[in-house]
């Protein structure tokens, strides 16, 4: 399982039906609440629905935030979460993200 963690894919909200029970990192804005579902906004891709991990202390503490955790039917089930602090600029990450699915592919794997 921890390889499988190190290695999941970025992937945005328009491309998440594609991972269906897969474990996948997605970043985002803090639209919407910390639990039991939080809604990230993940630019112009759209939003995703996390089901937020219920531990002691886990929380969203900044504005962006990374999830990894398994796609579901409806979003996807934490896992983990990073904040991202308040100022992530979410048009350089949607950049890394076509760099990644496109021709520097091969960099990224």
């Amino acid at each position: 399982m921890e390889q499988q963690l190190q290695s999941a894919p970025r992937v945005d909200a328009a491309d998440l039906h594609q991972y269906q029970g897969q474990v996948v990192r997605v970043v985002g804005k803090v639209e919407q609440g910390n639990r039991p579902v939080a809604v990230l906004g993940c630019g112009q891709d759209g939003s995703v629905r996390v089901q937020v991990k219920m531990a002691p202390g886990n929380q969203y503490n900044s504005a962006f935030v990374e999830v990894m955790g398994r796609v579901n039917h409806d979003g996807m089930e934490e896992i983990m979460s990073y904040d991202l602090g308040d100022t992530f600029d979410m048009g350089n990450y949607q950049q890394l993200l076509t760099f990644s699915a496109g021709q520097y592919r091969p960099l990224f794997a």
